[in-house]
């Protein structure tokens, strides 16, 4: 899935769970040339929207529409052998911490929604 279908499920989602925030989808370029062709123009659009969506996705409010506060039933959590098994106190809080962790190894966050979109 490409990174911008991946951020319109996301944002599906986080709004049919209540967020209320601005859609950085919403954000589009009308250049003054009007022959440029539309397709350029959205492609435009998508990449002048990727720092507000980084910065969207690490916001407390998305990550609770998105990932929820409460665990459910099946989630799994990735420890070491050294670490005692013990669920942090927000779903939200770990997954948004593995994902600064894929970050830190050098992953896309967008690609790491993925998971939790389908």
């Amino acid at each position: 899935m490409t990174n911008e279908k991946i951020f319109k499920k996301a944002i599906e989602k986080v709004i049919k769970n209540g967020w209320k925030g601005v859609n950085p989808l919403e954000i589009k370029i009308e250049p003054h040339d009007k022959t440029i062709p539309r397709d350029i123009i959205d492609v435009m659009s998508w990449i002048t929207a990727q720092p507000y969506i980084i910065e969207l996705i690490f916001f407390p409010d998305f990550a609770k529409a998105l990932w929820g506060e409460e665990w459910q039933e099946g989630d799994c959590i990735k420890q070491s052998a050294d670490e005692m098994f013990l669920r942090p106190p927000s779903r939200w809080k770990y997954y948004q911490h593995q994902m600064l962790d894929e970050i830190q190894e050098g992953k896309d966050p967008i690609k790491y929604l993925e998971q939790f979109i389908k």
